[in-house]
């Protein structure tokens, strides 16, 4: 790919859309096209890629869609977004205001979200600094020295990463120091974080349940922490498993789609 800025149309197949589409190639930039063809024709492409000589990616999909979105974000390097996925009939909307409501402002708050991208470190890094104010807590961070971007909710990798931490700290409750280690690498665009504690391993008869809502090994608790932190990874296309060992511990693996380092 070249260096020229990458642009995301949304409802690029549509009629203001396909124009903005080919008036941005004609000035040098890359675009991107996101549109589930609702509201207009799949056709409408081949005139895009005539008018302007060349190929044009598309991603048929609603903006409704998080995951979907998320996804596309992860698979190219987009530097601005231009929205125009909206519906824009005035006597539809008197008629069905929720359906305008759902699709115009819906879609817009999904793409704001998907749009945050930032460093996983500076989440973790913030985390460790507040958990290590407990004397007990003694935890650990191996990376390499470059950033981790992502693109996913921060909100939702803070919680991610919390609850995790606070797994850990509740494994380890009857010991006097409370060790967390924490080592990420990234290859080929993928993230990779493990968290590992010592507070023993889970028995083989429970293992299957620890991401279902509501189970937890503990005597106290609400069973749901892991369970949200599942959903929080697939929903940023990512995945999450453990391994524990008699008398080593337990460690969570995080896999998530990295988008690489600022240019």
């Amino acid at each position: 790919m070249s260096n020229l800025k990458k642009v995301l149309l949304t409802g690029g197949a549509g009629y203001i859309g396909s124009h903005t589409a080919v008036e941005l190639i004609e000035q040098g930039f890359d675009i991107i096209i996101v549109d589930d063809f609702s509201r207009s024709d799949e056709s409408l492409m081949a005139g895009i890629e005539k008018i302007a000589n060349q190929k044009v990616i598309c991603y048929k999909g609603n903006c409704g869609d998080e995951p979907f979105l998320t996804s596309v974000f992860q698979k190219e390097k987009i530097n601005a977004v231009i929205h125009f996925a909206a519906y824009k009939s005035v006597n539809e909307s008197v008629n069905n205001p929720l359906l305008y409501y759902q699709n115009n402002l819906g879609s817009l708050v999904n793409l704001l979200k998907v749009m945050e991208k930032f460093d996983v470190n500076e989440v973790i890094s913030s985390l460790i600094n507040l958990y290590s104010t407990n004397q007990r807590v003694v935890i650990t961070f191996k990376r390499p020295f470059k950033k981790a971007v992502i693109f996913a909710d921060k909100t939702q990798i803070n919680r991610l990463f919390t609850n995790l931490f606070q797994n850990s700290i509740e494994a380890c409750e009857n010991q006097e120091k409370i060790h967390i280690h924490i080592e990420q690498t990234i290859e080929e665009n993928k993230l990779f974080i493990q968290v590992t504690d010592h507070g023993g391993c889970i028995p083989a008869d429970k293992q299957d349940k620890i991401f279902t809502p509501n189970f937890t090994t503990k005597s106290s608790g609400t069973g749901l922490g892991l369970a949200i932190s599942k959903g929080i990874v697939e929903k940023a296309n990512g995945r999450i498993w453990f391994t524990t060992e008699e008398g080593i511990g337990t460690t969570f693996h995080i896999l998530l789609p990295c988008v690489g380092l600022p240019e």
